[in-house]
C-alpha cells in the first residue's frame, strides 16, 4: 500500500471532523497524482450512536486508490467518537457479524498513536483504516451487518447495528466512487 493513499485518508477525515448532518453521500475527495493515480473519498455518516450513554457514536465512509484505471485498492473507513482516548494498532481486527450468523475480519491497516487522534467537542475521534476487497464489500453490502467488533488496544468495543444502517451505507458509497471513477480523469481536469 501506497503512503499517498493513508495521507489522503487522514486528511479526509480531519476535513470532515465535524458531525455531517447531511443524509445524502458525498465525494470530498477525487485527486489525480503526478503519477496518474487516483484517489476517491466519500463523506463520512452515521451508522451506530449510543443514546444511552449520549457519549459515542460511529461514521463510515469509504476510499479507494485507482492505478492505471483498473487497478482498485479500497479503503473502509471508521471514525469512531468517544469521551475516551482510545488508540489502535495495525493489524488489530474489527468483525463484521451478519444476519446469518456468519463473520467478515478485516484489520486495521496503520498504526493509530495519539498523534492521529483529535479532540473535538468533548470527544475523541479515533480513525480506523482498512483495507478492503470488492468481494468483502459486496459481502457486507449482501450480508446485512447486524453486530461489529473494534479491537482497541486497551479493549473490544461491540455494537449492534439496527436498520441495516452499515450495509446501506457502505452500499451508497460503493455506487457512488464506481460512478465517480466511470468519468475519465487527469490532473487538468476542471483547471
Amino acid at each position: 500500500m501506497n503512503t499517498f493513499k493513508y495521507y489522503s485518508i487522514i486528511i479526509t477525515i480531519i476535513t470532515t471532523i465535524l458531525p455531517n448532518t447531511v443524509f445524502s453521500q458525498n465525494i470530498t475527495n477525487d485527486k489525480v497524482d503526478k503519477n496518474g493515480g487516483r484517489y476517491i473519498s466519500t463523506d463520512f455518516k452515521k451508522v451506530y450512536t449510543e443514546w444511552s450513554v449520549g457519549r459515542e457514536f460511529v461514521e463510515l465512509g469509504l476510499s479507494c486508490s485507482i492505478e492505471d484505471n483498473v487497478d482498485f485498492q479500497y479503503c473502509l473507513n471508521i471514525m469512531f467518537h468517544d469521551i475516551i482516548r482510545r488508540t489502535i494498532d495495525k493489524d488489530n481486527i474489527i468483525l463484521m457479524k451478519f444476519e446469518d450468523g456468519s463473520v467478515c475480519e478485516l484489520s486495521n491497516s496503520i498504526k493509530v498513536s495519539n498523534l492521529d487522534i483529535s479532540y473535538v467537542n468533548s470527544k475523541y475521534i479515533t480513525c480506523i483504516i482498512c483495507d478492503i476487497s470488492e468481494e468483502q464489500i459486496v459481502r457486507i453490502i449482501d450480508g446485512k451487518v447486524n453486530k461489529i467488533r473494534i479491537e482497541f488496544d486497551d479493549n473490544n468495543f461491540d455494537f449492534n447495528i439496527n436498520g441495516n444502517k452499515f450495509s446501506k451505507r457502505l452500499d451508497g458509497c460503493y455506487e457512488l466512487i464506481k460512478e465517480t471513477a466511470s468519468i475519465k480523469k487527469d490532473r487538468y481536469s476542471d483547471f
